[in-house]
């Protein structure tokens, strides 16, 4: 009788043990697949801003490009951020929170974009190409923002996310920032002296 009960309870404590790696094994496989996505959002970003540059240099030369990119989409986050957020540290849930608010962003500055798109050559009156062209110019900076955060929380997995109170970190950002602006401006200029609308077509 004693054995059977012995025999119960090391099942039952076993099956715990067992249930409680699985458990384990599964948040850490989550924590895996969401670095993925933020590869794949990563690489995304890359194409969104590729995509801008290209209306941007098409807006240099007083015209206006379709080619409006897509959406991004974290779809991992949306269904199991909340099943993985316990088992992260501070700095990795407020960099997961702060990345998934820029995509919400991206996707934001798309929709404005395709609500503000003119559609025909008739639209193109200088208020309207200028309102385009400024259009532009704020999600490619919002673009190149969001890819920098995730890089950086890809760089820093375990310390993700930015800290104002380091120095060189912060500089870093701030530089970033500049950078956008001087590599919009550069792409402008160079539209519109070493580009023509043939060169889009």
């Amino acid at each position: 009788m004693i054995e059977k009960i012995v025999l119960i309870v090391f099942g039952a404590v076993l099956g715990k043990i067992i249930d409680l790696y699985l458990a384990k094994r599964k948040l850490n496989n989550l924590e895996n697949v969401l670095i993925e996505e933020l590869e794949d959002i990563k690489a995304r970003l890359q194409l969104i801003t590729t995509s801008y540059e290209r209306c941007i240099q098409i807006f240099a030369l007083g015209g206006i490009s379709h080619d409006i990119p897509m959406k991004l989409s974290n779809p991992i986050f949306a269904k199991h951020y909340s099943d993985v957020a316990p088992k992260l540290a501070a700095s990795q849930r407020k960099s997961f929170a702060l990345i998934n608010s820029y995509v919400d962003t991206v996707n934001h500055g798309i929709e404005t974009l395709i609500q503000n798109q003119p559609l025909t050559s008739e639209n193109l009156q200088p208020d309207t190409l200028n309102t385009w062209g400024e259009l532009l110019k704020g999600q490619h900076s919002n673009v190149a923002t969001a890819y920098w955060h995730v890089n950086y929380h890809l760089s820093n997995k375990d310390h993700p996310f930015l800290d104002t109170e380091d120095i060189s970190v912060h500089k870093a950002y701030i530089n970033q920032l500049k950078s956008s602006e001087e590599h919009i401006q550069k792409l402008i200029t160079d539209a519109k002296n070493n580009l023509s609308t043939t060169d889009f077509s």
